[in-house]
């Protein structure tokens, strides 16, 4: 993420704070994984401010939501503020997957999933979120599987790509097309990437 002045991250701090206690407990903090030998990353939590301008008008009201790694459940939190839709998180870590399921398990809406991302994807998602959670190699396996997904034909989908360290994976990729967001939607937060799945191109 980009330096930001201290005042500035300590309004944003506050902010996400007033914001998660509508759905418990405040989530601050990082949570260092114990899967790193898997290929996962530690666990953040996504800025709302961020989130705001991020999936703004990428959200229909028929689309199912999959948070790939959704750890505390700040995006679950983001888009349960915005939306009635079908959510759904994965998280590896069993401990962290179960505090999040209990924190929400007054939405009937909301599923929380544990397991391997790659292996767990469920097939009717539409839009798929992720905060750079794996490490290159498993990126790759996650695209393949999400072609697999797509060919199966639950509907178009997207992919919101933020801090998106392992894009390759994709550009490289025959079946999407990749759109950064513009530097000034975005700043101060992380690079954000929206893909979209479009078929077996040549």
């Amino acid at each position: 993420m980009n330096k930001i002045h201290p005042l500035q991250r300590a309004r944003r701090v506050l902010y996400n704070a007033l914001i998660d206690v509508r759905f418990g407990p405040p989530l601050a903090g990082e949570i260092r994984t114990r899967y790193g030998h898997l290929g996962a990353k530690d666990t953040a939590n996504s800025d709302y401010l961020a989130l705001d301008r991020i999936f703004a008008g990428t959200i229909g009201p028929d689309d199912v939501l999959v948070d790939i790694g959704c750890g505390k459940g700040r995006v679950l939190n983001w888009w349960l503020r915005h939306y009635d839709n079908q959510i759904i998180g994965i998280e590896l870590d069993p401990d962290i997957a179960a505090k999040t399921r209990s924190r929400l398990a007054r939405f009937t809406n909301v599923t929380i999933v544990t397991g391997d991302a790659v292996q767990c994807l469920p097939p009717e998602g539409t839009l798929y979120y992720m905060y750079n959670p794996f490490q290159a190699e498993i990126v790759s396996q996650l695209e393949a599987r999400l072609v697999e997904v797509a060919r199966g034909g639950a509907g178009p989908i997207r992919i919101v790509y933020n801090n998106c360290k392992y894009l390759s994976a994709f550009v490289n990729s025959p079946h999407w097309t990749v759109d950064l967001l513009d530097a000034a939607i975005t700043d101060p937060f992380d690079r954000v990437a929206h893909i979209q799945y479009v078929g077996d191109l040549p």
